[in-house]
């Protein structure tokens, strides 16, 4: 219940967040007739799209949406993605007011609007940066959760190992190591959560179960992968940095030109990316006109590296618009010798035959172009058509760009993945697989030193801790200190099990505020507290993934080189949203109690005191009193044996409620559960409906009568 709970949530949060508007940043607004004179101008210099101009008609459009006006709104979000190739949000908003108007497009513009996130060098290495660095903090956060539960879970454990370790030396904790202790635990939460999942591990390995022991080491094994793959992730980094040679180079691929543009592709390492520098520059002076420039730095391109393409293409150009159409087929069909699936390379020859009137081969070269994508290509870059150009460029492939981002992110001496996750962790990420080593050494020493027979155990009857130095065993079972003090002198077996299940009551009444202390305090710490262990994790791990989103509202980082205009909502509604529901499902959440057995002692010890006889008759009557059963009910006779007849109301005896404290499980409501501990003592006792006036407690009959019979008499019950 509570897992559908959650994705019906978090469903309906995504649903709310996606319909939800953006609202445009406080910029000074830009006019039509001055948007289309800089369009204009950027297209003639050059640029094959606009993606500033796109984002200035996205914030228009929103407040075209804003005022009610959703046609001159779709239109202008349509132009917008059409001004650039790879900004997606005008596609999620265009799908958003088609989702709103019953349109089925919206599918098709949605996944456009998600395929532009997720390619192309910069907008894939900078979602590729911020996702990583928010799994890696919602696991790392749900890791700690998921401890600090356990810690929480195993507390009473670890306390009564230190209390009675301390005890048999000391008669008290001494008063000068509280302080001590307490600078110890704050310096531990100050050096972040990788030392404090380190810690925890180390101390709470020896109590853990066989399942939550596979949790934690599952957890921390995925994360020491990631901490040792952390360094990978600098090969990201040069897509953040307006500065670095990779990001440079790719603004060939979609800016215009311009003297401080120019300058900085100059002041790239020659030496390292010579070929690349010249096909850059060669481009931009292309298209200012400058084609003796042009020509010859394309040359040095092709020249230092020989297998380069796009050089080639763009050479080809040069020669294209001087007149000399051999030269630019020459250059033609190099590229096509290097890469033969270049759709821009196919289109070129075919537009050169058509210069030289050889048209047959025209048409077979455009065919195949069309074939290979160039109407994909035209529609991603769309400055293309709108500057009538005959023969189209060539940027940079992202593959040469994702080799020198490599290139450069190896040269760095920080990990930005640590960078990125140091206000968290408080330790280097790349380093977090040695601290999570050690721990985890730490803890197989301590295991390993640390017998099973020595270590704290529950008590038989109420659950609390104990262990072999404090622990009693009273006929066969083991008790704690506060349970064999509660039952010393006592010679009735019947009169100790009173006491026990009054005691157990106490104790099973006192974990409500525990519960909903732990609920309250961080998400899915109850379900783990509760053993719930996988709930609790997803329940942490969503949570820790929303409060990282709301801190770095929406992604730590953005594209540096665009204009942000707008300001989605969807930032701080979705995780808001997802964190509220997992506070509920955390509050919501009902934990099971422990079933215990309604009998404490084993069959043999009640039979001693009861005779032979009268045990025997005991246990095959079968007549308990279940609370919440309508009807009598016996146990089923062999086959071959006939069933035993119904014993008449009149003749069951009411049990008065005043001796009776209110020792027994549950609140009356709930039948009483059998311990699988005591299979055997349990086989031959069935729940029947309790008689008229019966107090609505699983009383087996023929005890309480003896019980009261001896209470009558006088006898004493020691």
């Amino acid at each position: 219940m509570t897992r559908r709970a959650i994705i019906v949530a978090a469903a309906l949060a995504g649903l709310v967040a996606f319909c939800t508007d953006s609202y445009p940043k406080s910029i000074d607004p830009i006019g039509n007739e001055r948007l289309k004179a800089y369009c204009r101008d950027e297209f003639e210099w050059g640029a094959s799209s606009l993606p500033v101009v796109s984002k200035i008609l996205h914030r228009e459009a929103l407040e075209d949406l804003a005022g009610g006006r959703r046609d001159a709104a779709a239109e202008k979000l349509r132009l917008a993605a059409d001004l650039s190739g790879d900004f997606a949000p005008p596609l999620f908003t265009l799908a958003r007011v088609e989702l709103l108007s019953g349109d089925p497009d919206f599918l098709m513009h949605l996944g456009e609007g998600l395929r532009r996130s997720f390619t192309g060098f910069p907008g894939a290495a900078i979602a590729a940066l911020n996702w990583s660095a928010l799994a890696v903090l919602a696991l790392s956060g749900a890791l700690f959760i998921l401890l600090a539960a356990l810690l929480a879970r195993h507390w009473p454990f670890i306390e009564h190992t230190i209390v009675e370790s301390c005890s048999r030396r000391f008669r008290a904790l001494p008063a000068k190591w509280i302080l001590p202790l307490a600078a110890i635990s704050f310096a531990l939460l100050r050096l972040g959560i990788g030392v404090s999942i380190a810690v925890l591990i180390a101390v709470l390995w020896v109590y853990l179960a066989k399942r939550e022991r596979f949790a934690v080491l599952s957890l921390a094994a995925v994360l020491s992968a990631a901490s040792i793959m952390a360094p990978a992730s600098n090969r990201l980094a040069p897509a953040v940095d307006p500065g670095s040679a990779s990001r440079l180079l790719s603004l060939v691929n979609d800016r215009s030109v311009n003297a401080r543009r120019l300058e900085e592709i100059r002041a790239v390492d020659a030496h390292r990316y010579r070929a690349e520098r010249d096909f850059a520059v060669g481009t931009m002076m292309y298209r200012l006109g400058l084609h003796e420039e042009a020509r010859a730095l394309l040359l040095d391109a092709v020249t230092v590296n020989p297998s380069f393409a796009p050089a080639f293409i763009n050479l080809g150009n040069v020669y294209f618009t001087q007149g000399d159409y051999d030269r630019a087929l020459a250059g033609y069909r190099s590229a096509v010798e290097l890469d033969s699936t270049s759709a821009v390379a196919h289109y070129n020859i075919g537009q050169a035959y058509i210069k030289k009137m050889l048209f047959a081969q025209s048409s077979s070269w455009l065919e195949r172009a069309s074939t290979l994508g160039i109407e994909t290509y035209r529609a991603a870059h769309p400055g293309l058509e709108m500057r009538s150009a005959v023969v189209y460029e060539q940027g940079l492939p992202p593959k040469d760009l994702w080799r020198i981002a490599a290139a450069e992110g190896r040269e760095r001496d920080r990990v930005i993945l640590s960078e990125m996750l140091q206000p968290f962790l408080l330790v280097p990420f790349h380093l977090l697989w040695a601290l999570l080593a050690a721990a985890f050494a730490a803890a197989l020493a301590a295991d390993l030193k640390l017998p099973k027979e020595r270590r704290a155990g529950r008590c038989d009857n109420c659950g609390l801790p104990t262990c072999p130095a404090c622990r009693e065993i009273i006929h066969d079972v083991a008790l704690c200190r506060e349970c064999s003090a509660a039952v010393r002198d006592i010679s009735s077996v019947k009169v100790m099990e009173v006491l026990l299940r009054t005691r157990r009551q106490k104790v099973a009444g006192s974990g409500g505020r525990a519960r909903r202390f732990f609920a309250a305090l961080l998400p899915g710490m109850t379900h783990v507290h509760g053993g719930r262990t996988f709930s609790g994790f997803l329940l942490a791990f969503a949570g820790a993934a929303a409060a990282g989103t709301l801190y770095w509202r929406g992604f730590y980082f953005k594209d540096p080189l665009l204009a942000n205009v707008v300001e989605p909502v969807w930032e701080t509604i979705l995780p808001a949203a997802i964190l509220a529901a997992v506070w509920a499902a955390a509050l919501l959440v009902k934990t099971p109690q422990e079933p215990r057995n309604y009998h404490i002692f084993p069959p043999e010890i009640r039979s001693q005191e009861n005779g032979p006889a009268k045990a025997k008759a005991e246990d095959s009557s079968g007549l308990w009193l279940s609370p919440g059963s309508n009807a009598p009910a016996r146990k089923k006779s062999a086959p071959d044996a006939a069933p035993p007849p119904p014993e008449p109301a009149a003749a069951r005896k009411t049990v008065p409620p005043e001796p009776f404290p209110e020792h027994f499980r549950g609140s009356g409501t709930e039948p009483a559960r059998r311990n699988p501990r005591s299979a055997k003592e349990t086989a031959h006792e069935r729940p029947c409906a309790p008689a008229h006036g019966a107090p609505n407690r699983p009383v087996q009959i023929a005890e309480a009568d003896d019980f009261l019979a001896e209470i009558k008499k006088g006898s004493s019950w020691r």
